[in-house]
């Protein structure tokens, strides 16, 4: 635990020290969001809510520390072989995401579309059934396991942003994947999000 949280520390202190030094001619922005997320591993799906900041560095790369939220609603296999016992199944968690984007398309009328990577800590916990002892194959026993997990593993997104009418607000979308414990992607997130410009800028 304490060497994933210096390893989130020192990512953070390097890219907060070149961020804060181009703010004075960047505009940094505070952005929320919400949207759906599937979780490939327990095959659940649910909601996720993100906050993030944007720090600027260059003209095409940003610092964007994110937390993000996420707690499970229901299965994806409704039908299934056990479905009424896999609706015990859930999957919650919080994010920690430092991220450096770079916007790969940049338009005139203010439509971005950005490519961002970093570490992810991931603090949560999950249950789920599984067959157990398999005495009758047409009828297994079932066990509930639960577990809670503090791990680090790796965050990818996809955003596109454009303006709005308000030159202080801007939309976007992102789609991101991350993975832990060498399964990738474990977590499939659609973001619908707002930007707003940060107050003295």
């Amino acid at each position: 635990m304490k060497t994933k949280t210096t390893i989130l520390l020192m990512f953070l202190a390097i890219f907060l020290h070149f961020g804060l030094q181009a703010q004075e001619k960047e505009k940094i922005r505070y952005t929320f969001g919400a949207g759906a997320t599937h979780d490939g591993n327990l095959l659940l799906w649910g909601l996720n809510f993100v906050n993030e900041v944007d720090i600027p560095i260059s003209k095409r790369f940003t610092f964007t520390p994110s937390l993000t939220f996420y707690h499970s609603i229901g299965t994806t296999e409704p039908n299934g072989r056990f479905a009424s016992q896999k609706s015990e199944d859930f999957s919650s968690g919080i994010f920690f995401n430092p991220k450096l984007k770079y916007d790969i398309l940049q338009k005139n009328n203010g439509f971005k579309l950005s490519l961002s990577a970093g570490p992810s800590l991931n603090i949560g916990s999950q249950s789920f059934v599984s067959p157990f002892l398999f005495s009758d194959p047409d009828e297994p026993e079932l066990i509930l396991s639960s577990r809670s997990f503090v791990r680090l593993g790796l965050w990818m997104e996809l955003e596109a942003e454009w303006n709005t009418k308000n030159p202080n607000i801007k939309n976007g979308v992102g789609l991101s994947v991350s993975g832990y414990e060498k399964y990738m992607p474990w977590y499939i997130n659609a973001t619908y999000k707002i930007k707003f410009k940060s107050f003295g800028n």
